[in-house]
């Protein structure tokens, strides 16, 4: 199928996003004093065409929810993260702080008072996309949307990234991903594969091609050895800058496959995007990962018995076996991981991704509550460090595949019966995605 390339160049902020937490002030506050903080952390969600019931990027709509949204805010269900306390910290947190909750409140019991109309540079209008990605370069999946036909399906969108015309290299240091029905979408994978000159290689634009619908069918999940995680999108999930002065190398020939996870039929056409920020040149390197017990959990080895409410898998991986396959060009020992995200399905529990070290262990994430609604991707303040040849990762998941867990199914709750790896959304899995570049000297 035909694709479009769309290249764009600003040079100011989309949103709010970069924010500094805003602190109480003694002036009775106004709708213009608490609209950056609601859109920074509430407006991924609460848009039009958004996931969100309602949208809150207006006065109006505020006003008109503000009591659910001043109680959600306070019970801390809303804005909603699993990442706890205690293990790490995030920049990319998406909780109200106790000043920005204590100034929504005051707004609230004032009367919710509009003050001065804000300016139209700050209004629904300007969030065109989700987070301060500067959108250098935009690929759309198709020119024309795509329906699921299926519950539960997987289409793949398979692009050619143009080479920049005047010969420079091409880093993405940051990406957002857009999709066309985010009630739908369930969540994106985005890879890119460099060039292959071996004689089976896939011909990913080609499968695309060959189909006479939009995009092609991509059922058992796309991903080779070679591919590199660009990133990943779920409901919640915000674009990511990659840390500053880092960036993933766009080989010229490369080409980008967006894995898009549809939820169920629908007569709706997804039209996804993604947004991508690039350079001509970075200080460090990097490369997206993703890592499990390969085969192992792949071939049935990956086993939560029916009924069970509690079990555990857990891998420790050698990170320089994954890099040599990976990123043969990564030949520093010292390494960090900036950016950390956990993956399971419907029955899962909780989770942990840790290193591990003879000097002592970093948690990076730990969820105790896991929801296969929020999945993120969790931006570490200060990132993980390890050395190559000393250090571990650690990934561990936890299932409850009770009865009284099991999905409903048209207002039907499901038998428990035995699960396994797989890409379905009744399947399990367990799945760590990492960002990591050499360390700063």
């Amino acid at each position: 199928m035909a694709h479009r390339v769309v290249v764009v160049v600003v040079a100011s902020c989309l949103t709010a996003l970069g924010c500094e937490t805003v602190a109480v002030d003694e002036a009775p506050p106004t709708y213009a004093t608490v609209k950056p903080f609601l859109d920074h952390k509430c407006g991924n969600c609460h848009r039009p065409d958004g996931i969100g019931p309602m949208s809150l990027l207006t006065y109006d709509d505020v006003a008109l929810f503000g009591d659910q949204v001043g109680a959600v805010v306070e019970d801390g269900s809303m804005p909603p993260w699993l990442a706890v306390d205690g293990c790490n910290t995030y920049a990319n947190d998406l909780r109200l702080s106790d000043d920005e909750k204590a100034l929504l409140r005051r707004w609230l019991d004032d009367g919710a008072p509009q003050g001065d109309p804000v300016s139209p540079s700050t209004d629904e209008s300007a969030l065109a996309s989700s987070s301060n990605v500067r959108p250098d370069l935009v690929l759309e999946a198709a020119t024309e949307g795509y329906a699921p036909r299926t519950n539960d399906e997987y289409r793949c969108y398979a692009v050619a990234i143009p080479t920049p015309a005047n010969g420079e290299e091409l880093f993405i240091t940051g990406y957002d991903v857009l999709p066309g029905a985010p009630h739908n979408v369930h969540h994106v994978n985005v890879f890119m594969n460099p060039p292959d000159p071996r004689p089976d290689a896939i011909d990913w634009v080609g499968l695309d091609d060959d189909d006479p619908l939009p995009g092609y069918d991509c059922d058992r999940g796309e991903r080779v050895i070679t591919s590199f995680l660009v990133g990943s999108w779920a409901p919640g999930v915000t674009g990511l800058l990659y840390p500053e002065g880092t960036g993933q190398l766009v080989e010229p020939g490369s080409v980008m496959v967006m894995e898009v996870h549809y939820a169920v039929g629908d007569s709706v056409p997804d039209l996804s995007s993604l947004v991508l920020q690039t350079a001509p040149s970075v200080e460090r390197r990097g490369v997206g990962v993703a890592f499990w017990k390969f085969d192992d959990w792949e071939n049935d080895g990956m086993v939560i018995p029916a009924g069970a409410n509690s079990v555990t898998h857990s891998v420790d991986v050698d990170p320089g076996i994954m890099l040599a396959a990976i990123a043969p060009w990564m030949t520093e020992r010292k390494l960090e991981i900036s950016v950390a995200a956990l993956h399971m399905h419907q029955l899962g529990k909780s989770g942990e991704i840790s290193v591990l070290s003879p000097v002592g262990d970093t948690c990076m994430v730990r969820v105790e509550n896991w929801d296969f609604r929020w999945q993120f991707g969790y931006e570490m303040q200060d990132p993980a460090q390890f050395f190559v040849g000393e250090d571990k990762l650690h990934l561990s998941c936890t299932w409850d595949n009770s009865d009284a867990n099991q999905p409903f199914v048209d207002g039907i709750q499901q038998p428990s019966v035995e699960r396994n790896w797989g890409v379905r959304t009744r399947d399990e899995m367990c799945i760590a995605f990492l960002f990591m570049a050499p360390a700063p000297e």
